[in-house]
Formats: C-alpha cells, sequence, structure tokens
C-alpha cells in the first residue's frame, strides 16, 4: 500500500461524496438507509469519524481493540453530534474535515505510514487507514444511492481507477487475515482476479491475481499453482460483499464471474462478508 495513492484516493472518494450529498434534497436526507441511520446519519458518521481522527477520539475504538461491537457503539454516539445539525453544516464539515485528513496524512512520514498498528480488521501498517476510510466511504456512498432507489440487485456507482485500486488494496489485507483463515475447506486451489479498472472498458488496468490454497491454507499472489476455480470480480463488487451488502449470487459480469469448480468457488465467496454487515 503506498500512502500517494491513498491520499489520492481519499480526496477522490471525498469528492463523490460531497457531490452526492450536494444534490440531496430536504426529504432526501431523512430517508431511511441502514437498520438505525437515515441518510443524514451516514454523512454525519463521515464527518464524525474524520474529526475523531484529527483529534485522536477514534484512536481507542479503532486502534485499542478487535471487537467490532466496541467500535459500533463509538459510531453510534458520534453520529449523534451531527446528526440533527443542517445539511449545509454537516457538507460544510464533509470539505472541512476532509481536507484535514489529507493535510494530515502528508505529513505522516513514510517510515511511521509502515508501522504495525492493530486494527479492528488485523494487524495492519498505519498508511491501511487511509485504505480503511476509502472503503468506508465509498461503501456508504452505495448505501445513500440504494436509499435514493437505486436497484438493490447492482452496485449503484462504480468507482474511478483510483478509487477502484483502493479498495482492491484494502479487501485483498483483510481477506488473509480476517476472513480466508476461517474457511472449513481444506481442498482445492481457487484462482482470484480482482479488476480496479471501471467496468465501462474506457480505463484499463491490470488486475490483481491471487491464489487460495486451502490444503496448504496460503494465500497471495505468489501462491501459482494450476487453480480449480477461477473467480473475476471487480474490485467495486467485492468490497460491498466484504461489507455484507449484496450477495455474490446477485452479482452478474462484468461485476464477477467463475469459471471452473463451483463448489469451490462458492467456498472462497461464502467467506468474503466481514462478520459485521457495516463498515466503521
Amino acid at each position: 500500500m503506498r500512502k500517494t495513492a491513498g491520499l489520492d484516493a481519499v480526496a477522490a472518494q471525498r469528492a463523490r461524496t460531497v457531490a452526492l450529498a450536494e444534490g440531496l434534497t430536504a426529504e432526501d436526507w431523512d430517508l431511511p438507509c441502514l437498520p438505525r441511520w437515515a441518510v443524514r446519519d451516514v454523512f454525519a458518521h463521515l464527518v464524525a469519524s474524520d474529526r475523531a481522527s484529527i483529534t485522536g477520539a477514534i484512536v481507542r475504538p479503532l486502534l485499542g481493540t478487535s471487537d467490532r461491537a466496541v467500535v459500533e457503539r463509538w459510531n453510534d454516539q458520534a453520529v449523534r453530534r451531527w446528526r440533527d445539525r443542517p445539511p449545509q453544516d454537516i457538507v460544510d464539515g464533509l470539505r472541512r474535515w476532509g481536507a484535514r485528513i489529507e493535510r494530515l496524512g502528508r505529513l505522516v512520514p513514510g517510515p511511521v505510514a509502515r508501522l504495525p498498528v492493530g486494527t479492528p480488521y488485523g494487524r495492519h501498517p498505519v498508511v491501511f487507514l487511509l485504505f480503511l476510510r476509502v472503503w468506508d466511504e465509498w461503501v456508504h456512498e452505495q448505501d445513500v444511492r440504494w436509499a435514493l432507489g437505486a436497484p438493490r440487485d447492482d452496485v449503484p456507482s462504480p468507482p474511478p481507477l483510483v478509487i477502484g485500486q483502493a479498495l482492491a488494496d484494502m479487501t485483498l489485507a483483510v481477506l488473509p487475515r480476517r476472513r480466508l483463515p476461517e474457511v472449513a475447506r481444506r481442498t482445492g486451489i481457487a484462482r482470484l482476479v480482482v479488476d480496479p479498472a471501471p467496468p465501462d472498458g474506457a480505463v484499463t488496468a491490470r488486475p490483481v491475481t491471487w491464489g487460495v490454497d486451502f490444503a496448504r491454507r496460503q494465500y497471495g499472489p505468489r501462491v501459482t499453482a494450476k487453480a480449480d476455480a477461477e473467480v473475476r470480480v471487480h474490485a467495486a463488487a467485492l468490497a460491498l460483499l466484504l461489507g455484507g451488502r449484496m450477495h455474490w449470487r446477485a452479482l452478474r459480469a462484468p461485476w464477477l464471474s467463475v469459471d471452473g469448480d463451483g463448489e469451490l468457488a462458492a467456498a472462497l465467496l461464502d467467506a468474503v462478508p466481514l462478520p459485521s454487515s457495516d463498515p466503521v
């Protein structure tokens, strides 16, 4: 994970979020979005998380525990401080605190960015937190678009390449630490091909290719043995699967395709969603 790539993705995603928020009507802000949040709560969460990252208030819930329930309780408390403010105040907060996150990220020296820290998603370098933020915000962007009426069986807004690459990096960092070791299957080799480029074909990029050896419990680009199944998935779809927003059986090409052993591919894809359905 490169800090510059993370910062570019952070800036690109916040620009999308602000544009989406600015286009909402007064009624849109109060539409139900997630089980315990309206649309305004989602944006309030993003502002509160940024502010807490700058002030350090998020350090204990995010870095001090592997228990996601602790993080979610903190989330609910932080959201209440912003949710009842006028929409324009929340939009202004998205701009102001987002810009401060970018400035802080640029100030972090490279050696510090590479230091390992504990997170609810496993132990990762500090720079991982930039990619986590992009994933969290992009998934919540899709939550809002679904609340506004986008079809639930589709990815509402495909991301540009800079965000797609960050989503691929984040999800592939989490899978071997939190999900794949828990898979019960003990036979077979799957190939996971993750495409970060927009699915319209206007921009192309080299996909990230992983091998998943369930017998040897090995995962990553260095597992190159002949695969029994190949799963090709867009980074945006993989990010939504990780967040529990969609079931993989609802996805079709270009978002997802499977060749070879269907049961092996299903074992891999069934393992992707995190135990909790909500990003941070």
